[in-house]
């Protein structure tokens, strides 16, 4: 995983925050003018346009949908592709990858996970199982 005290390896995705002790969350703003959330932060309200927005961080959430395909997906481990849906409260909800299949109502975290490599490398976000006993990030 990257060094993102330092600043070498893998860059989050924009949409990503990650710290230096590795807890990861999505950026998601709250406007100011119509009270309306939305992720990912923007400089400006998609829905008024105003530039009053708040920040919000997500870390967690619940699987609202799921689905998994048997077809290898360069970049991703095992031989399956599980996406989901995630609930992040406030009207708030995230698409993203899964490292096992998860069944709606599931409890899920945010988690780093690198895409490509070498100065290309991106560290984008994925979700899983929020009791699980590895996940240093619930």
């Amino acid at each position: 995983m990257a060094d993102q005290v330092t600043g070498t390896g893998p860059r989050p995705a924009t949409w990503l925050s990650v710290d230096p002790a590795g807890a990861t969350a999505l950026r998601a703003a709250r406007c100011g003018t119509c009270g309306r959330r939305h992720l990912p932060a923007r400089d400006r309200c998609p829905w008024c346009g105003s530039d009053e927005l708040a920040p919000e961080l997500r870390s967690s959430g619940t699987v609202v949908a799921a689905t998994t395909t048997m077809l290898p997906v360069p970049g991703t481990a095992g031989p399956f592709h599980s996406v989901v849906l995630v609930d992040l409260g406030d009207d708030l909800v995230a698409a993203g990858q899964a490292d096992e299949e998860l069944e709606p109502g599931t409890l899920v975290a945010v988690a780093p996970v690198a895409i490509g490599s070498g100065d290309e490398a991106v560290i984008a976000h994925s979700f899983v199982r929020a009791d699980r006993e590895d996940n240093a990030h619930a």
